[in-house]
């Protein structure tokens, strides 16, 4: 590493080349602040670009109907089209329900220990 808080006759002290190095970092920071304004995630650090390189990706519901299309056009086995329709509808949580089906669908989502709770209730899951 360049030393350039050193005097030619004598070698920088710790805390000069730690502030030298903090001021450099600063600079550099200060430099790069247009390209945060742009992009406010950027720059990604690598620990997070590998985290969000591992993680499964979650396909959105678009894409489980068309996979869910897919296997239907590709199975040997007969389905009417209304339970078609069905499927797809289901994948895109977009089928036809009642008022108490979408209530407990939305408790299912938002509060799942209240879901587990009530589902005992009724006596499912046993």
């Amino acid at each position: 590493m360049t030393d350039h808080v050193a005097r030619p006759s004598a070698s920088a002290t710790r805390q000069a080349r730690v502030a030298e190095l903090h001021r450099l970092a600063r600079a550099d920071y200060a430099s790069t602040a247009h390209l945060r304004r742009q992009n406010p995630t950027w720059p990604v650090s690598p620990a997070a670009a590998l985290a969000a390189r591992n993680e499964p990706r979650v396909p959105s519901d678009l894409e489980v109907a068309i996979s869910v299309a897919q296997q239907l056009l590709g199975s040997d086995s007969v389905l009417s089209l209304r339970e078609a329709l069905r499927l797809l509808l289901r994948a895109l949580g977009a089928e036809p329900t009642t008022d108490e089906e979408d209530a407990r669908r939305f408790v299912d989502r938002h509060y799942p220990v209240i879901a587990s709770f009530l589902a005992s209730e009724r006596g499912e899951g046993r």
